[in-house]
């Protein structure tokens, strides 16, 4: 009985082995995806992830020698096939979901249905600063989606919770031109895919400019161009800083911030865009006070 008890940790060692070299290799798996992602917009398909998981568990293996407790095996198990399932339905999403290389002909296209002649602009400096602080605060350095924003659109989708909000400016710029402004819970998960392919196909300015030329900001303004003009008789970049929060706080819910007839809401609206904008940085307490004591000056109509 003795000797065998000391030739059985052998096998049990081996599979210790194997086991952590595979869960390394997926975690560094991941890693080099997101990576590979950052540096081109070629996607990188499940075949391709399966197999450098398992070139990495081979690369992996000989250098593990300790065993590791039951618990801990068990643990690790769960994590990798959490992983696996979590790596697998990303990659079968972004497989699915379409293309976004033709984004601004979309939004050509959506112009023309709403009779809008908007051959697109720079973003205006005071507008795009006052969406992202109020819509989207990592917006620069993100990688078109939020985690956990990411995460509460899956689990909504399971339990059809509906919308679940927390999408970046790239997965609402995916719903207003390619899943049409839907919520379903497929279209959730489409949108968190496409923000993902938008922000590795496009700059930064490519996606605030494209998303400020689709937006809906009420009263049949379709575009920045168009809501500057008809709501305060200026273009985007002639904008003083309390006309941009008003229209930063539009996109939200036009209808429940509309200035002309809802005032007292589209104030408020208004301050909580001044207050992220000194939450960000981008103003003082004292101008953000200053700019809340403003008149609305709504051009006539």
């Amino acid at each position: 009985m003795a000797a065998r008890s000391t030739a059985d940790p052998a096998p049990a060692a081996q599979k210790d082995r194997w086991l952590i070299a595979f869960g390394c290799a997926t975690a560094l798996s991941v890693v080099v995806v997101f990576l590979v992602r950052d540096l081109t917009t070629e996607a990188f398909g499940l075949t391709e992830l399966l197999i450098l998981i398992g070139a990495l568990t081979v690369l992996i293996a000989p250098a593990v020698g300790r065993p590791i407790p039951s618990w801990a095996r068990r643990a690790l198990i769960g994590a990798v096939a959490l992983g696996a399932v979590v790596v697998a339905a990303a990659s079968i999403v972004l497989e699915l979901s379409p293309g976004v290389a033709d984004a601004e002909n979309r939004i050509r296209a959506l112009d023309a249905v709403h009779g809008v002649a908007d051959p697109g602009i720079a973003p205006p400096a005071r507008v795009a600063t006052a969406l992202i602080a109020t819509e989207d605060t990592h917006f620069r350095i993100e990688r078109g989606i939020d985690p956990v924003g990411a995460l509460r659109a899956t689990v909504g989708s399971w339990v059809g919770g509906g919308d679940q909000g927390g999408a970046t400016l790239d997965q609402q710029l995916a719903k207003l031109v390619f899943t049409g402004g839907h919520h379903a819970a497929g279209d959730q998960l489409t949108q968190v895919a496409l923000g993902w392919k938008l922000d590795h196909r496009y700059t930064k300015t490519q996606i605030l400019e494209m998303y400020l030329q689709a937006a809906y900001f009420g009263h049949g303004y379709w575009g920045i161009n168009a809501a500057a003009a008809g709501y305060f008789a200026r273009t985007p970049d002639q904008l003083a800083w309390p006309q941009a929060a008003v229209l930063a706080g539009l996109v939200q819910a036009p209808s429940a911030y509309d200035p002309y007839q809802h005032p007292a809401l589209a104030l408020a609206r208004r301050s909580h865009v001044l207050d992220r904008l000194v939450a960000t940085g981008a103003l003082n307490r004292h101008q953000a006070d200053v700019y809340a004591t403003a008149p609305l000056a709504l051009a006539r109509r």
